[in-house]
């Protein structure tokens, strides 16, 4: 693929190029220029711009803007573009995410917001976190001490590291 990667909005189907569809071979339609349907962002090069609800990380369709956009390649050389939005709508969501997190947690182990882990660029769950630090949530740290208070010995143990990681940001 000539591009930066999988994951970037060439392939995502709220660019309004791809008409809904993640399949951009078959459905784009260069007579539409390329704007993030969720984001109301026209994107400059969508081969090299991601963010966290590419079907890759959010397959079930995620239509709240998840964190930041990024410009750059497939290969970890991505840099920040445009900030997420700041809305009380995104932080409820955001917060349910981590919940979501926590209480659907895969038995692997490792948490995972989508049930998958994308090889490329950062997780949308590290994204969600990254955000909600950003964003100086603090109902976070009160989601993160219920989960260590009273989640299931494998949440109450990586709430408690998140927590530790989060306070001192």
């Amino acid at each position: 693929m000539p591009n930066g990667g999988s994951d970037c909005c060439l392939t995502c189907w709220f660019n309004s190029t791809n008409r809904g569809y993640r399949d951009w071979r078959s459905h784009r339609d260069d007579s539409i220029s390329p704007h993030c349907e969720i984001r109301g962002l026209d994107i400059e090069d969508s081969a090299y711009t991601y963010c966290a609800n590419h079907p890759h990380r959010r397959p079930n369709r995620d239509r709240t803007p998840l964190g930041p956009v990024f410009q750059g390649d497939a290969f970890g050389h991505r840099q920040l573009w445009k900030q997420g939005p700041y809305t009380p709508e995104v932080r409820e969501h955001l917060l349910d995410i981590v919940r979501d997190t926590f209480e659907n947690r895969p038995s692997s182990g490792r948490a995972s917001t989508s049930g998958i882990e994308y090889a490329f660029g950062p997780s949308a769950q590290s994204v969600v976190l990254s955000e909600l630090v950003r964003l100086k949530e603090v109902r976070l740290l009160e989601v993160l001490r219920g989960y260590v208070k009273a989640g299931t010995e494998e949440s109450r143990g990586s709430a408690a590291d998140l927590l530790s990681r989060v306070q001192t940001d």
